[in-house]
């Protein structure tokens, strides 16, 4: 709401201004908006519907790679706070590609990992027949050589490769069951779709 409350005000017009300062001021408030939108929503489950119904991300995505830098070291560091993991050394966001790797990299983590997580349960047992997180600790060094296994066979950019390989054992563990837990059932359909498919 503080966000919204936030648009809101600066986008109020002002007698002062001429209509391209207003429109640069508008815009520059959308894209806070949208910033404050996507950060504030990590690690919730209705990150996915904001992520994608924002309207205004591509003029984020259009902003020079030092005005995005900032923003993907806030993503970055909610990562910290949602999924205990940081990236060392930190990345170096430098050109449009690696700021991109940090927008492919929350999508992966929230969102956009049906298919890897069916790649590496269609080696386990059946997703819906098991206790996951019973299942997980037990078989902990198992669930790990899958995860390692399936990440050369997807085009991950390197971030989330990072993530993946070197992340510690009690949260990757942690993050399978999360993700495991969640999409269960999409999970199981991916498996079985792949199946009849051959």
């Amino acid at each position: 709401m503080d966000n919204l409350k936030t648009l809101i005000g600066s986008s109020t017009y002002i007698d002062e201004m001429d209509d391209e300062e207003q429109e640069n001021r508008d815009v520059e408030s959308s894209v806070n908006y949208d910033e404050n939108e996507i950060i504030n929503n990590i690690g919730k489950p209705e990150f996915k519907s904001v992520y994608l119904n924002l309207t205004n991300f591509d003029n984020i995505k259009n902003l020079s790679v030092e005005s995005q830098r900032g923003f993907c070291h806030k993503i970055l560091d909610k990562i910290i706070e949602v999924y205990e993991y940081e990236f060392m050394p930190l990345p170096k966001l430098d050109s449009q590609q690696s700021i991109n790797n940090v927008y492919d990299l929350i999508e992966f983590l929230e969102y956009d990992h049906i298919d890897f997580f069916a790649s590496i349960w269609a080696f386990l047992d059946d997703i819906s027949k098991v206790n996951l997180e019973l299942y997980c600790k037990k078989n902990i060094e198992r669930i790990l050589v899958e995860v390692e296994d399936q990440i050369d066979s997807y085009d991950f950019n390197e971030l989330i490769s990072i993530f993946l390989r070197t992340n510690n054992k009690e949260n990757m563990i942690r993050f399978v069951v999360h993700i495991s837990e969640k999409k269960r059932m999409l999970i199981k359909l991916r498996i079985m779709e792949r199946k009849e498919n051959g």
